[in-house]
């Protein structure tokens, strides 16, 4: 009967080890990315990185684009997808009334607050946005 138990002991004794030398092992393997935060990285705009020619759409094509959850809007003859923004505009929804729209005098009035042009922040801001030129 001892010996059953100390053979039994043994076994157990050799399984913890056993996963403790390769829980430690696989720590010290460098982590692959998920795809989860793959996607919340954000890219460079096309425009920045890119020597292709930019994509461009007509007022018509930006027009199938205007809800909340998949927002473009057109500004000085450029597209951008807003979509993943929406949530972060300082001004709130106030955003939403450029979504499928040319929204040009809408980012530089800005009519549901100051009445003034979005400061420069913002302009520095679109190009991670930015999808194509307007025709």
């Amino acid at each position: 009967m001892n010996k059953k138990i100390l053979t039994i002991g043994g076994v157990i004794v050799l399984m913890v080890v056993a996963i403790v030398l390769f829980s430690t092992n696989k720590g010290t393997q460098s982590p692959e990315p998920t795809p989860s935060a793959q996607n919340e990285e954000v890219s460079p705009s096309p425009s920045a990185s890119s020597t292709a020619p930019a994509a461009s759409y007509t007022l018509a094509d930006v027009a199938q684009h205007a809800t909340q959850l998949d927002c473009w809007l057109a500004i000085e003859g450029k597209v951008y997808d807003v979509t993943d923004f929406i949530g972060k505009h300082p001004g709130g929804k106030a955003i939403l009334r450029g979504c499928g729209k040319d929204a040009t005098v809408l980012f530089n009035t800005r009519p549901d607050g100051p009445g003034t042009p979005h400061p420069d922040e913002a302009r520095q801001i679109l190009p991670q946005f930015y999808v194509g030129d307007l025709k």
